[in-house]
């Protein structure tokens, strides 16, 4: 730091590293513990969704270059399509009679976010964001309304955290 800047940061108290912290962007969306579903490999993934959210809110907002701001969308959608896999083999495997309705929803997000990636403008930060709080507004609804549904399937199947955890391991190794 120059020496014109010591002086002000010392004239003026300025908490530099504040600075700096304000100066970063900050976290778009914020995962909700009362989201959860009570399944840990589905709540992991689905606090995973949120972190790989907010990596794109943060390299668009840290006005990153397009190939890293193209390579996180990416990112995010590809966990988006390997989460969703893993829970309708999931709920194959506990033979969930609403499994055709449940995977038409993941399709048809899948979709929407590939043709929102192939054309969105990378330089419009608005934009991006309005595509990551979509996704954020949908895995919410989806937890709370489709997700919901089927952990109180199996719930009511007698579906037990052991048993899932074991469930878990048979379907993901």
């Amino acid at each position: 730091m120059s020496k014109e800047m010591d002086l002000v940061v010392t004239s003026y108290h300025l908490d530099v590293q504040q600075q700096h912290r304000l100066d970063e962007p900050s976290n778009l969306v914020k995962w909700n513990e009362s989201s959860a579903l009570g399944i840990d490999e589905a709540d992991r993934q689905h606090k995973k969704m949120v972190e790989l959210m907010n990596e794109v809110h943060r390299v668009v907002h840290g006005n990153r270059g397009v190939s890293t701001i193209t390579n996180r969308l990416s990112n995010l959608i590809e966990f988006t399509a390997v989460h969703f896999r893993w829970e309708e083999q999931y709920l194959e495997s506990h033979r969930y009679p609403d499994l055709a309705a449940h995977r038409k929803e993941h399709e048809k997000l899948l979709a929407e976010l590939r043709g929102y990636r192939d054309s969105v403008e990378i330089s419009n930060k608005r934009q991006i964001d309005e595509v990551v709080i979509k996704l954020n507004d949908w895995l919410l609804k989806h937890i709370e309304h489709s997700d919901s549904k089927y952990a109180r399937f199996l719930q009511k199947e007698g579906v037990s955290a052991t048993t899932q955890k074991t469930k878990k391991t048979l379907v993901m190794g």
